[in-house]
């Protein structure tokens, strides 16, 4: 997972509370160490309170792309973070690995435009997400509103 926001946050402890082991990048250290100690507590409108302790927790690209191999590439940083983090990242990976967008707006097109450049053939997979969710901690991230996650291919 690269961003660990409200959204990425609340997918991360979804799919580690369903069996998933997820590696997140998270740059505070401060964050980092909170989340190793604690785990990531995830509070939703369906269903209570969960804490879960993600597989890996990473402070930069380059030091998680160590920790593969990876399975997909879930990226929810802001859009205006995709130019500095897609083509730093796409050489450290497997050229198959398949990326996921779970931005607000259609970022798949760049992202598979920035592959291309970057000579990666990964499969660029758009999600629509009709939740809304925010960090209220550094270890807790919540369910804001109720919705669920769409998932497509660009071909």
């Amino acid at each position: 997972m690269v961003g660990l926001g409200g959204v990425g946050g609340l997918v991360a402890a979804t799919l580690s509370r369903g069996g998933f082991d997820v590696a997140a990048v998270v740059r505070s250290p401060e964050r980092r160490r909170a989340l190793r100690a604690h785990g990531l507590q995830a509070s939703g409108l369906s269903g209570g309170d969960r804490r879960v302790h993600l597989g890996g927790l990473y402070g930069s690209l380059e030091e998680a792309s160590q920790g593969g191999p990876y399975d997909a590439v879930l990226l929810a940083t802001q859009n205006d973070a995709l130019g500095a983090v897609v083509p730093r990242l796409a050489p450290l990976l497997a050229a198959d690995t398949p990326w996921i967008c779970l931005q607000n707006g259609l970022a798949e097109e760049r992202v598979a435009a920035m592959l291309a450049e970057a000579g990666v053939s990964g499969q660029v997979h758009g999600a629509v997400l009709s939740f809304g969710a925010e960090v209220r901690r550094p270890t807790q991230v919540a369910q804001t509103a109720r919705g669920g996650v769409t998932l497509g291919c660009l071909e």
